[in-house]
């Protein structure tokens, strides 16, 4: 009985052994798999890093073009309010400009009619 026992003690030892090698090399194969993921986290953190630093100049140079933006609307309200100011004096110095020209053609349409004791006034 004693070979039996042996024989049975023998299987299960050589059964732990494939166990326990069986485990290293899982826990190998895990380390592997953990290594890679550490390392494609690790990328994929300084790429959402640059990521990140790209989204702030990219706020920064929308931050400046909105102002730009702004600033030129101010000026062309302002250019706006003095083309206003501008067109009601043209149009000012149009309807005076207007008014002397009838004003010239009225004085020399008398000034050729001989009423100003120059012309004929019946006959001689």
């Amino acid at each position: 009985m004693q070979a039996d026992v042996e024989a049975r003690f023998q299987s299960i030892e050589a059964l732990l052994r494939a166990t326990a090698q069986n485990g290293a090399e899982m826990e190998r194969r895990f380390n592997r798999r953990m290594d890679a993921a550490e390392k494609r986290a690790k990328r994929a953190d300084e790429r959402a890093d640059r990521a990140e630093e790209r989204m702030d100049k990219f706020d920064q140079r929308l931050e400046a073009t909105r102002k730009l933006v702004e600033t030129g609307m101010k000026l062309m309200v302002r250019m706006n309010a003095r083309i206003d100011v501008l067109t009601k004096r043209v149009d000012a110095l149009t309807h005076t400009v207007d008014e002397i020209a009838k004003t010239q053609q009225l004085m020399l349409k008398l000034l050729q009619g001989g009423r100003n004791g120059h012309g004929r006034q019946g006959s001689h």
